[in-house]
């Protein structure tokens, strides 16, 4: 019988050690799944960018002094001054921005040369002037929705003191009506916007940048144009011009003419359209890259300098992220090019 306990009591003495030793291995090896694991997520992240890796330009289709310069010499300045690398804006008129367009889409993925431009580059694209597209031939980095408006401005002594006033002599009288444009730029989509939304017949006829309308339309040369509201304004206080309406790319009036309604509000809703800044790069830029500057842009819509000169030029500006960049600036195409086609500008 004492055998028996003693060979019991030894059986359950090595039954346990097993279990011991079973039990220890087990727990030194459990760490080792959720190690490799961590491994492998470190492994799928993209790695960080080390933009710039020289001198930036951005590349500007626009003349020193204007307002797309001046909005690319501000952030240009914030960015330098947070990189400690050198930011050079470079005006590239020729070519009416085409040879800009260009020299940013040819250019290495490197991110040292982009574009600061504006949402004019899809009606360079709806007139025929340019053949390549920001959404497909560039890299998105960046959509600066801005504030201000454009003013629909008679001369002082027009007989129209409404909107109305204007379209209903346009449809009375097709073709008698004339419409100051620039071809190929925002005045020419904006003009043809009014015409696809009220019907009216206006006849567009070249006109030139805003201080060439302003002189034609003191000498008496053109029915109406679109100027920007900036530049109408002082016009207007000093007896010169009429203000008929405004059109900006949100349907509310413009702030600084309060007294003024917008084309929208009059009910013309296909009337809208606004000059969103665009920060673009050559196809093929890296992710982490792209993130890393629309990031950067993002901080410097905040700082004092650059709020103050978007403030001076009547066009305040907003971040957008990436993904939200490409959704507006296709919303943008899609408005412009459905007009360009309505008025016979594109097929």
């Amino acid at each position: 019988m004492k055998k028996c306990t003693a060979f019991v009591l030894v059986l359950c003495l090595l039954l346990a050690l097993v279990g011991c030793g079973s039990s220890q291995t087990s727990s030194s090896s459990a760490p080792a799944a959720p190690a490799a694991s961590g491994g492998s997520e470190a492994e799928a992240q993209p790695a960080e960018s080390d933009w710039p890796t020289s001198t930036v330009q951005l590349l500007v289709p626009a003349a020193a002094g204007g307002a797309t310069d001046l909005s690319a010499r501000a952030f240009a300045s914030v960015l330098q001054s947070d990189f400690s690398s050198d930011f050079v804006v470079v005006n590239q008129t020729d070519g009416s921005g085409v040879v800009a367009f260009e020299n940013t889409r040819n250019a290495p993925t490197d991110a040292t040369t982009l574009l600061y431009y504006h949402s004019g580059i899809f009606v360079s694209i709806a007139t025929g002037l340019y053949d390549k597209n920001p959404l497909e031939d560039f890299t998105v980095i960046s959509n600066l929705p801005a504030g201000g408006s454009y003013s629909v401005v008679v001369a002082a002594d027009s007989p129209y003191n409404t909107m109305e006033d204007l379209i209903n002599d346009a449809k009375a009288n097709p073709g008698k009506i004339t419409a100051g444009i620039q071809n190929g730029s925002s005045s020419h989509i904006m003009t043809g916007m009014l015409i696809y939304d009220t019907g009216a017949d206006f006849k567009m006829i070249e006109a030139g940048s805003d201080q060439e309308k302003l002189a034609a339309m003191q000498g008496g040369h053109m029915t109406f144009c679109f100027l920007n509201s900036k530049n109408a304004k002082p016009y207007t206080e000093s007896g010169d011009l009429k203000i008929l309406a405004t059109i900006a790319g949100s349907p509310d009036r413009d702030p600084n003419l309060p007294d003024i309604p917008s084309l929208y509000e009059l009910g013309y809703e296909d009337c809208l359209y606004g000059t969103d800044f665009y920060i673009l790069g050559p196809k093929g830029i890296d992710e982490a890259t792209v993130e890393k500057i629309n990031a950067a842009i993002g901080e410097a819509v905040n700082v004092q300098s650059v709020i103050d000169v978007h403030n001076t030029i009547n066009m305040p500006v907003e971040w957008l992220n990436v993904e939200d960049s490409i959704t507006r600036m296709t919303e943008t195409q899609d408005s412009i090019f459905k007009v360009a086609q309505a008025i016979g500008l594109m097929k």
